[in-house]
């Protein structure tokens, strides 16, 4: 099973060799593109925008000093998409795998998932067993989590040290804030508008960028909505 840390590591130990090289395979631009101006939510009035489209299944996405991204795509590749959405990919990645997984506590897969199967829709293993660590919050449905970023700064003031949590299967943005480790607010942020949320990432300038999963994948970011 692939894991963000795995995904993280191959793009950080490639990033200063990247930086160099200047090889491209390809280039794409385009202009962003505002899908929703003003989205409420319970604390933020936000807006929605497509800023590049055309990456191939997206897996995960950093930031450079600079401002441009550096996305892994799961055929292999690697996607530096500059600060006007303009794709560059990138010659000269090493062959990477998508499986395995590393590190961490015992989380229990399979023997304990609290989630369905696929094709029969029955339950995956037990809710805990001794020896596993059980998590601290139930996604209700196929929710299907992938991307957890905390945000942090003065964008979303109401929603520092919350978590913003992506969807696959649920297509849903959450915003979940903990005490200690109980959950005390949950909010469904997005439900559907921009499809399969692969990864959710905070911006340097305090931003939101979420990655959709698609053969024909895009980058969106979430800003606060200008006033009217």
């Amino acid at each position: 099973m692939p894991t963000m840390r795995r995904r993280l590591t191959m793009l950080r130990r490639l990033t200063i060799t990247l930086l160099l090289s200047g090889l491209t395979l390809g280039a794409q631009a385009q202009a962003a593109e505002t899908l929703i101006e003003r989205l409420e939510s319970d604390h933020h009035t936000l807006r929605l925008e497509r800023i590049a489209s055309g990456l191939e299944h997206p897996w995960s996405l950093v930031f450079l000093p600079g401002g441009d991204l550096l996305v892994s795509e799961r055929p292999g590749h690697l996607a530096r998409i500059d600060q006007t959405g303009q794709i560059t990919r990138l010659d000269g990645v090493p062959e990477v795998s998508t499986r395995g997984q590393d590190g961490g506590d015992n989380y229990g897969w399979p023997v304990v998932s609290r989630g369905n199967d696929y094709a029969t829709n029955q339950p995956i293993g037990r809710d805990s067993a001794p020896g596993m660590r059980d998590p601290l919050h139930d996604f209700d449905g196929r929710f299907a989590p992938s991307g957890l970023a905390e945000v942090t700064g003065d964008t979303f003031s109401a929603w520092q040290g919350h978590f913003l949590a992506g969807g696959l299967a649920s297509e849903r943005l959450v915003r979940l804030a903990l005490e200690g480790d109980d959950v005390v607010e949950h909010e469904m942020v997005l439900e559907g508008e921009i499809g399969r949320i692969r990864d959710v990432r905070q911006g340097p300038a305090g931003a939101i960028y979420l990655l959709k999963d698609a053969a024909d994948g895009a980058l969106y970011r979430l800003t606060p909505a200008l006033q009217p």
